[in-house]
């Protein structure tokens, strides 16, 4: 069976799906097994491509859209599923059932939803991306793209590695305190805390504290979930997100209702 979490935030919501996959249930082998995700962790591609087959029919959707993810801060538009993976480390949408995917195995899995203006987003945040704030320019590219607002917007923060397994070295001190005062309290005896260091970061642009929900589950030590720090190589989990299609039916529904001529 496959390995499945999902949020609280995420699924009270209307018109949203979402899943975050586990190791369990898929087809490859050591040191990838078995619901490996990765297509660039040395995997044989096959069984990489059953994985995600598993994982798609899980969350009932045809198109799941992975990045070729690069520690950047880059964010992509996505409108339909592209036939190759965009390189950058966040995605934003508003397309119904194509889904949108962030893949991890220690960094930060961040998943958007307004359900005000029914969009979506995804971002992955390693101590680089955390450092070039990718969380904040997701929720900027939301908000310049949709006219979401970030009040509006449910987060939701997946398994990662937690403070206490890892120890950064001086460039990465370096870095971090070159950041605003506010992101400081993520940083403590050479430990980085990239859960709290995200959630920080979104509620400096204005997430709401009680909109951001975080699985405090550490992928070090937990070994439902893949590694990189613990075992390497290893695979990849997923969190995925996804606009329901019922959410476009019902918007044309409401739009074929308004478009009818008035009886008086």
């Amino acid at each position: 069976m496959l390995g499945m979490l999902r949020f609280t935030n995420l699924s009270k919501a209307p018109f949203v799906k979402h899943i975050v996959t586990t190791r369990q249930g898929g087809v490859s082998l050591p040191p990838f097994d078995s619901l490996n995700l990765g297509l660039r962790v040395g995997d044989d591609p096959a069984k990489v491509a059953q994985n995600r087959a598993f994982t798609a029919q899980a969350l009932k959707t045809n198109a799941i859209v992975y990045m070729n993810q690069v520690h950047s801060d880059r964010v992509v538009l996505i409108d339909y599923a592209p036939l190759e993976p965009p390189e950058c480390d966040a995605m934003i949408s508003k397309t119904p059932n194509i889904a949108l995917a962030v893949l991890t195995a220690d960094c930060v899995p961040i998943l958007f939803y307004d359900p005000k203006v029914r969009a979506i987003g995804v971002a992955h945040a390693g101590w680089k991306g955390s450092v070039a704030l990718i969380a904040i320019k997701t929720v900027e590219a939301m908000r310049e793209n949709f006219g979401s607002n970030p009040s509006d917007i449910l987060a939701a923060i997946a398994p990662a590695i937690c403070a206490k397994r890892y120890e950064v070295g001086d460039a990465v001190i370096d870095e971090w305190r070159k950041l605003p005062d506010d992101f400081q309290p993520a940083l403590s005896d050479r430990r980085l805390d990239l859960q709290l260091a995200n959630r920080l970061q979104l509620r400096s642009i204005g997430v709401l504290d009680r909109n951001i929900e975080t699985m405090a589950l550490c992928t070090y030590e937990n070994d439902d979930f893949f590694s990189y720090r613990r075992a390497n190589p290893t695979g990849r989990f997923a969190s995925i997100i996804a606009i329901a299609a019922r959410a476009f039916r019902d918007r044309r529904r409401y739009q074929k209702r308004q478009d009818r001529p008035k009886q008086f």
